[in-house]
Formats: C-alpha cells, sequence, structure tokens
C-alpha cells in the first residue's frame, strides 16, 4: 500500500535528523553548517511528533552537540520514524501537522535564539509547509495561501539577510489563512 506524501516527508525528515544526529556523535570537529542544521531540523522534527500522541517526544530544547545528548536524538529520532511509518496516516493527521508546524510563528519572535539559527529553522520550515499543503490537494490551489507560501519562501531564500520578526509576522498570516481554508472545509 503507498503512504501518502505527507506521511513519507515526517519519516524522512525523522530520517534525515537520525543520520545527522549520528554523524555530529562521530565528528570531533562538526562543520559549522553540520552543527548549524542539526538543530534547525531537530525543532522542525520535534514540532511536527507532537500532532500525535502515540508518537515518541522528547523534552524541548533536548538538542546539543554533546556525544550523549546526539545520542539520545539519534534514538528518539529512529524510533519517531518507525512508529510514523506504521502509523495509519490520514487527512486529520495532515491537517494536524500542518496546523502545528505553521503555528510556530512566535518561535521567530524569540530575541535570544540567534538569527542564523532562525534562518535555518524558516528554511526547513517552508519546505516542509509546501509538502503539507501539497499533501492536501485542492487546499494547495487557494490563491491567497500560495501568495503567503510564495512570502515565507522568499523570507527564507537568504539567510545572511533573513529578518527572525518579518519572517514571523508572514507565518502568522499563513497560520491563519491555513486555518481559515481547514476550518471551511
Amino acid at each position: 500500500m503507498d503512504k501518502p506524501g505527507p506521511q513519507i516527508w515526517l519519516v524522512g525528515q525523522a530520517v534525515a535528523l537520525r543520520e545527522l544526529s549520528w554523524q555530529l556523535a562521530r565528528e570531533k570537529s562538526p562543520s559549522d553548517k553540520l552543527a548549524a542544521r542539526a538543530p534547525a531540523l531537530f525543532w522542525l522534527v520535534q514540532a511536527a511528533s507532537k500532532v500525535e500522541a502515540q508518537w515518541p517526544q522528547i523534552e524541548p530544547n533536548a538538542f546539543a552537540p554533546a556525544a550523549q545528548q546526539t545520542e539520545r536524538i539519534h534514538r528518539w529520532s529512529d524510533e519517531l520514524a518507525k512508529r510514523v511509518s506504521e502509523s495509519r496516516w490520514s487527512e486529520e493527521l495532515t491537517r494536524k501537522c500542518l496546523t502545528a508546524i505553521a503555528g510556530t510563528g512566535g518561535a521567530f519572535d524569540e530575541t535570544r535564539i540567534p538569527t542564523p539559527l532562525h534562518a535555518r529553522r524558516a528554511e526547513r520550515l517552508v519546505l516542509a509547509l509546501d509538502r503539507l499543503v501539497t499533501g492536501l490537494g485542492n487546499t494547495a490551489a487557494d490563491p491567497a495561501l500560495s501568495r503567503a507560501l510564495d512570502r515565507l519562501f522568499d523570507a527564507a531564500q537568504s539567510l545572511p539577510d533573513f529578518a527572525p520578526s518579518q519572517f514571523a509576522d508572514n507565518l502568522k498570516e499563513f497560520h491563519a489563512g491555513v486555518s481559515r481554508i481547514l476550518d471551511s472545509r
């Protein structure tokens, strides 16, 4: 039986996180790019994992470069990938996942998080939103939602010029559009 695109996406993200954490745990001096990508991916996968109570959970901010933390992330993301792949995926799970991660706009208002990490999170987030909107079929055809998603892509294009507060505003607008559309269905 074929799996829905959003389910495949989430399994893939959990597997990617597993592999990144494995790589971080084994490298004595990970590159800056690798060190920046892993926490952003962890943040996204963690946000998506909260939509289903049967999926394994991990406490916030657990990602750190220490080997014991990366090992925990490795085990958690591996278990999450297995559980998500075994789940009976439904349109409702896609809706929940889309709503949950679209509702993370407040995280980009958090000033204690460095702008480069916000930028990496945004980079991952817009790709996820695109995948989940596409997974809802005709929802992707809504012109206002498409424009809001385009603005998010534009805001996340340049990591050096990334403006977290502007992205937060755009994400909140997108979230409102998602809520409007999903409530009307």
